[in-house]
């Protein structure tokens, strides 16, 4: 109606995002089922929420920023990360977020900038996953320092960074960028 589209005109102009009351219902389902979850109600004990962590490298000076969902503020606990999902199965979206999505890129910032910033030790990262499809189901995948596994994701994320940030620092420096 016209009233409905100037509401929400008038809702964005004022910096607000408005959304369909199903769409509304999603999210809050969504939330609840993530919230239910015990391994993440563990998880989310004494840490710090949307915490950014910039750290400056110093062989090139380009700031590295990370911003996990939830910091722990101790050795030994995991960063927490969430991820919805449109996949049903999620191994399904455990190999697609490592293949395509790069998280151990991000996986590796996020421990990198913990240690810099709040001088820790994560365990490291672990991902809550929840589907965007009811029953909303919940599934933890954590990428763990002390595993084989987990340090070669880990290993294999720093070196993109590495690479990528030494491109980036060359093309800002000398003005050439490369697509």
């Amino acid at each position: 109606t016209k009233a409905a589209k100037e509401f929400v005109a008038k809702q964005t102009g004022l910096g607000r995002v408005v959304v369909k009351e199903d769409v509304w219902q999603q999210v809050c389902d969504m939330a609840e089922s993530v919230l239910n979850n015990e391994w993440y109600q563990r998880a989310q004990t004494d840490c710090i929420p949307e915490h950014s962590l910039i750290v400056k490298d110093e062989e090139t000076g380009v700031y590295l920023k990370s911003r996990p969902d939830l910091c722990p503020q101790e050795d030994g606990r995991f960063i927490v990360d969430l991820k919805t999902t449109d996949r049903t199965v999620i191994d399904a979206w455990e190999r697609s977020a490592i293949a395509d999505l790069r998280y151990d890129i991000q996986a590796s910032l996020m421990v990198a900038n913990a240690k810099h910033v709040l001088g820790i030790r994560p365990a490291g990262v672990m991902y809550v996953v929840v589907c965007k499809e009811p029953p909303y189901r919940v599934a933890i995948r954590t990428i763990r320092i002390d595993s084989d596994e987990g340090r070669d994701l880990l290993v294999s994320g720093w070196a993109s960074i590495v690479k990528a940030v030494n491109e980036f620092s060359v093309a800002y420096k000398t003005g050439k960028w490369v697509s």
